[in-house]
């Protein structure tokens, strides 16, 4: 019970939930491969040595190196109060987040993932900080666009990320985060679409599964933000 109770509440029950309908087509793929080549060898066979060495040979192979890496980008949109240069305001420099301020997110409120918890810009960079000690720095692109707010990723202390499953690092080396934006559109009076947007990249035998879940964290984590802009524009503007 424990033990169960303690994968839940970790990082750990996140890669768990992603990995097990990959391990269980493998199972059945394994069982069906095995039961296949029982049958192609001698049936009174009871002992077959290549079936013992094959498990040990699966680490030689780097499958993730004969698949090309693929970018990606996720994007989600809300419609705030507010014309798109006060918007911009409240998004350059998040406050600390209150507990009662957050929404239901899938990924925060049932697996845990660390929360976004406040964004300061400085310099031109806006240092991120999450739940369980996870910061990172996003490193404005200058533009003289003002609908458009856009960064690099940049992660000078890898230590600050060990909160976070090593499967799901932004370092690698199966996903890079790369870049990330917001853009104002103004689609009445005093009313702005804001749009999200994360672009990554993956290098996996099935990046196109794992794309899937990185739909569904990235959106997650835009709405758990631009839900808490909305509310403060809604109150401030």
């Amino acid at each position: 019970m424990m033990l169960g109770w303690w994968l839940f509440a970790s990082e750990t029950a996140i890669c768990i939930i992603v990995a097990w309908p990959v391990l269980f087509v493998g199972l059945g793929i394994g069982l069906y491969a095995t039961c296949a080549i029982l049958n192609a060898i001698d049936q009174k066979t009871t002992f077959c040595l290549p079936l013992l060495i094959l498990p040990f040979m699966a680490p030689i192979f780097d499958l993730g190196a004969l698949v090309p890496m693929k970018s990606y980008a996720v994007s989600s949109q809300i419609e705030m109060r507010g014309t798109p240069d006060e918007i911009r305001m409240l998004t350059q420099s998040v406050p600390l987040i209150a507990d009662a301020e957050r929404p239901w997110t899938f990924t925060h409120s049932i697996l845990r993932a660390p929360r976004p918890l406040r964004a300061e810009l400085v310099d031109g960079i806006r240092y991120a900080t999450w739940e369980s000690g996870v910061a990172f720095e996003e490193i404005l692109t200058p533009s003289d666009d003002p609908q458009n707010l856009s960064w690099t990723f940049n992660f000078p202390d890898p230590e600050l990320l060990k909160p976070l499953d090593y499967r799901v690092s932004p370092l690698g080396p199966e996903v890079f985060l790369d870049h990330g934006g917001y853009q104002f559109e103004a689609i009445g009076p005093d009313r702005t679409l804001v749009t999200l947007t994360t672009q990554y990249r993956l290098h996996t035998v099935m990046n196109g599964y794992f794309a899937l879940w990185g739909q569904v964290f990235l959106n997650d984590f835009h709405m758990a933000v631009l839900h808490v802009i909305a509310q403060r524009a809604e109150a401030t503007l």
